[in-house]
């Protein structure tokens, strides 16, 4: 494993493309409702990433880092440049995703690889995170739809 830090969604988005040229392409209140106390929700999850797309599902390691200002979260390290895409805290253990278009990246031999998340949603149970999303990868004259998974500790 290189000792440069690699964010951990891009290894499996560079999997993922391989994938598809492989196969020619192809509680507390809720809003409104008080205070919401996130603090369970914040800080850095160790665990595993699994994605699907083309039928396929590949999983490893991987972390990411959730901070919060509010009830608005950060979902840090989605993006191949260590961003990620905005969360909002609706109870004290639970989240929606909301949709972005990651920077575009240089992902192998394709110049220009767009991450895109359409939406998502989160969940704390006891100490562990389960957060699950659903959007398109495109790059190369190919956009294949995902799904991808996370569950880990602090």
């Amino acid at each position: 494993m290189s000792k440069a830090r690699l964010y951990w969604f891009t290894s499996l988005v560079n999997l993922a493309l391989l994938i598809v040229a492989a196969c020619g392409g192809g509680g507390g209140g809720g809003a409104g409702g008080g205070a919401v106390d996130v603090s369970g929700l914040v800080g850095l999850w160790n665990g595993t990433a699994t994605i699907t797309l083309n039928g396929q599902t590949s999983s490893a390691n991987a972390y990411t880092h959730i901070t919060a200002q509010g009830t608005e979260l950060t979902i840090g390290d989605f993006c191949f440049d260590g961003t990620g895409p905005a969360a909002t805290a609706t109870k004290s253990t639970e989240f929606t995703v909301h949709a972005i278009s990651c920077p575009p990246a240089s992902v192998g031999n394709c110049n220009s690889v767009i991450l895109g998340v359409a939406s998502g949603s989160g969940s704390l149970s006891g100490a562990t995170l389960t957060m699950n999303t659903t959007g398109t990868i495109a790059g190369c004259g190919v956009s294949t739809a995902y799904t991808f998974s996370f569950s880990g500790h602090k």
